[in-house]
């Protein structure tokens, strides 16, 4: 009976306890796929949240990064811009976006342009080919044309940073000119700030790779690198210009915690204690998934709105190029209506008018996963042709395989039209100024070269790329510089009060000296015009108040050097033969004179000999007296002498002769002449001077001409002197002629060797003499440099070849 009591017990007790075992592991089951489910419906969570913060990331990076293509169509439709156009410019580009820590332009890779520029004035002037950090990759992006991502990478500052650059080329007779490079650069922080990238789950780890655009090839630069090696990790592709980043997130340990559980179990211990006797208990698997579609569905509703409501053009296909969806704006467009697109292909917008290769390499960029970016000619439904700019990135699907294709496009034909138009007028401009045979340059309110053509070139020896940039000085010689740069600012000086119309106005019309490259002069006829530009004729309007005025000169030369040689020579040939004439003139007139004078010298010199022998008693004073006038008939001899040897015929051939012996005889003819009877008149001459090679007679007039303007100079002065000096400076023999004159300023002394220029009164100069000078001593292979200070002196230095280098 015990043992029966014990057996109906113990089956009853087994059956409870099974029956609770067989509750506690349904309990355990249903416990374990809440988990899986909870598990699944997070990593859905996730999915969908790293989804939008995926697409967030990407618009802010791409909404900043595309702004390079306005930088770089700036710098090509405005080749001649100034640092205020360009301010404005970037200002109204970036707008109120965040994260843009600047602009950039850099003409043959040195950056010259950075906006905003008080907090990058360190990047102005960086020669970024010379910098070793940035070498490499802007010689890629040069080489290789392509718009390119460098870092995230620290700065000097601390902050982490991306640097976009593309490369600017400027259509050449060649092909296309390298101009420089546009640049961008940002912050990364504010940039996943704007993303959301910072509100993220607390309970999900994210990090971030591809630098410099190598998606899964890229270093991890956000995150812990461990974290791609996690199979649980949950990766998107953020699509770049020319590349992208990986943006990976794994769940956290929260997801392990579902809210029933702690009621499952209580509720199992409970029904495993109270109905140990009843059948299982099934328990049906909550769904939860219809509630994640409906989320999704309501999402990808609201994306759809947005891309119908853009202006750009968009346009989805699967991964064979068949058509899914288009917006209105492709519509507009291409003039096919969302019904004849969808189901076709992209082709039956193919114009014709690219090649084969073009499409080719397009497939190729956007089937091995990247993002493709470019023009194409397309063609409407009309059969009227477009210029559109095309954006095709691939979408992935979880496996990481292509699904289908997104199409961005811009219709820009009416920016491509007003680009050639500008090419062809500006074209049709290079071709005048190129075949003119005027040189004109224009130069900026600085008075710095902005542009020269051929001629300027051909006519001063420098390149253009020389000039441009230099000041118009450069083609001045002295002491026109000073002169030069007086006349343009007296000009603006008095245009400061007046409103100037945008017209050309005449300011300057005169003949100048200029000075070539290798340092020779030439003459020109400069015609000055000055243009300035109203802020209604700019293409960037201004963005305050102020009234902007574009001020250029435009100067016209003409060389007139072999004119005013030829007026030179005719000149001085004139004086010449005019010189010849009246020296012949004065010779004859000089020998009768002297013949004249000498037969009475004669007579008196015999009867004062013939005296002094028949009156040997003469008394001391009686015979000083005759002496004194025998002294003076050898005086009266020794000036016929001189003066019979001046005017006698001499010969213009060239011959060897000793320069002091010629400046003695000068000084001794010149000593007659009453201005040089209170000049204290000094001679230097250096006994072991060469002989020189040379036309006597021609040399002999110069140091004449030379001494004659010197005794004028210091005929008014309380201690007058002038002062000759020969000397030996190889390969010249030098003489000097200095006075302690009147002296001469800068104006008078630039025009000294003019001819026809005078400062003697009326009748009392020519103005030919000095001329007349500069061209024997040029004849002669030799050179003439004039110093004077007003008011203490003017020193004429003659220079002319030893005979060893003539």
């Amino acid at each position: 009976m015990h043992m029966d009591y014990i057996s109906t017990n113990i089956k009853p007790l087994f059956a409870g306890i099974m029956t609770a075992v067989v509750i506690m592991l349904i309990a355990w089951q249903i416990d374990n796929t809440e988990i899986k489910q909870f598990r699944e419906e997070h990593r859905a969570q996730v999915v969908e949240d790293l989804s939008t913060l995926r697409a967030r990331l990407e618009a802010a990076l791409n909404s900043r990064l595309h702004l390079i293509h306005g930088l770089s169509a700036f710098a090509k439709t405005q080749p001649d811009f100034n640092e205020r156009q360009f301010y404005h410019f970037s200002k109204e580009l970036q707008g109120e976006q965040k994260g843009i820590r600047s602009l950039q332009l850099a003409p043959h890779a040195v950056i010259r342009y950075v906006y905003p520029s008080q907090e990058n004035q360190a990047a102005m002037g960086h020669d970024l080919l010379s910098d070793p950090a940035h070498h490499a990759v802007v010689k890629k992006v040069i080489e290789e044309r392509k718009y390119i991502i460098a870092g995230p990478m620290s700065l000097d500052q601390g902050d982490i940073s991306l640097i976009g650059r593309r490369t600017v080329f400027f259509p050449s007779e060649t092909g296309e000119r390298f101009w420089g490079l546009a640049i961008i650069i940002l912050d990364l922080e504010p940039l996943l700030r704007e993303a959301g990238f910072f509100e993220f789950s607390e309970n999900v780890q994210l990090s971030l790779r591809g630098k410099d655009s190598l998606g899964a090839k890229g270093d991890v630069f956000y995150g812990n690198p461990d974290l791609f090696t996690n199979k649980l990790l949950i990766t998107q592709n953020i699509s770049l210009p020319n590349g992208s980043w990986q943006l990976a997130a794994l769940p956290g340990s929260a997801s392990h915690n579902w809210a029933g559980r702690t009621w499952l179990w209580s509720s199992g211990i409970f029904l495993a204690l109270a109905f140990g006797g009843l059948s299982f208990f099934v328990i049906q698997q909550p769904i939860h998934l219809r509630r994640t579609i409906d989320q999704a569905t309501a999402l990808l509703r609201i994306q759809t709105k947005a891309m119908e409501a853009t202006a750009t053009s968009i346009m989805l296909t699967d991964k064979y190029g068949i058509i899914h969806w288009v917006n209105p704006a492709f519509s507009k467009m291409t003039g096919y209506s969302a019904s004849e697109a969808v189901g076709q292909n992209p082709k039956i917008l193919k114009s014709g008018r690219q090649s084969k290769d073009y499409y080719r390499q397009l497939q190729a960029t956007i089937r091995s996963g990247l993002s493709w970016h470019g023009e194409l000619i397309n063609k409407r439904k009309d059969n009227s042709l477009y210029y559109e700019q095309a954006s095709i990135t691939p979408i992935f699907d979880e496996d990481g395989n292509i699904s289908s294709f997104v199409s961005i496009k811009e219709d820009i034909t009416e920016q491509k039209q007003a680009n050639e138009a500008l090419s062809f007028h500006r074209m049709q401009l290079k071709t005048i100024l190129d075949n003119v045979v005027e040189g004109i340059v224009s130069v900026n309110q600085q008075f710095n070269i902005t542009s020269a053509n051929p001629a300027i070139e051909k006519m001063f020896g420098f390149s253009s790329e020389e000039l441009i940039g230099e000041n118009i000085n450069i083609l001045v010689p002295l002491p026109h510089k000073n002169v030069h740069n007086r006349y343009i600012e007296n000009y603006l000086a008095n245009q400061e009060n007046h409103e100037i119309s945008p017209i050309n106005t005449v300011v300057f019309d005169k003949e100048l000296r200029a000075k070539r490259k290798d340092g020779s002069q030439l003459s020109l006829e400069v015609t000055v015009n000055h243009v300035q530009f109203e802020e209604t004729t700019l293409t960037v309007p201004q963005l305050d108040d102020s009234k902007f005025l574009e001020t250029q000169f435009i100067v016209t030369l003409r060389d007139i050097s072999e004119r005013k040689k030829a007026e030179k020579t005719l000149a001085e040939t004139r004086e010449k033969f005019f010189l010849q004439e009246k020296m012949a003139s004065i010779g004859t007139l000089a020998a009768g004179i002297i013949h004249e004078v000498g037969n009475p010298i004669s007579a008196i010199s015999g009867l004062v000999n013939e005296i002094m022998m028949l009156n040997e008693s003469l008394n001391d004073e009686s015979r000083g007296n005759i002496e004194l006038i025998q002294q003076q008939i050898a005086r009266l001899s020794s000036i016929t002498q001189e003066v019979a040897e001046f005017s006698a015929p001499q010969t213009d051939e060239i011959q060897l002769f000793s320069l002091n012996s010629l400046v003695q005889s000068a000084c001794r003819l010149v000593r007659f002449d009453k201005r040089m009877r209170q000049v204290d008149c000094q001679l230097d001459l250096d006994p072991n001077l060469p002989a020189v090679n040379g036309s006597t007679t021609q040399i002999q007039q110069v140091l004449i001409n030379v001494l004659i303007n010197a005794a004028d100079a210091v005929e008014n002065r309380k201690h007058p002197s002038i002062t000759i000096q020969t000397i030996v400076e190889d390969p010249w023999v030098k003489m000097t002629v200095a006075d302690n004159g009147i002296g001469m300023d800068k104006q008078t002394l630039a025009c000294v060797f003019d001819a026809f220029f005078t400062t003697k009164a009326v009748g009392k100069g020519t103005g030919l003499g000095l001329s007349l000078c500069y061209s024997i001593v040029e004849e002669h292979g030799g050179h003439v440099n004039i110093d004077s200070t007003l008011d203490k002196g003017t020193s004429v230095t003659i220079y002319l070849p030893t005979t060893e280098h003539v």
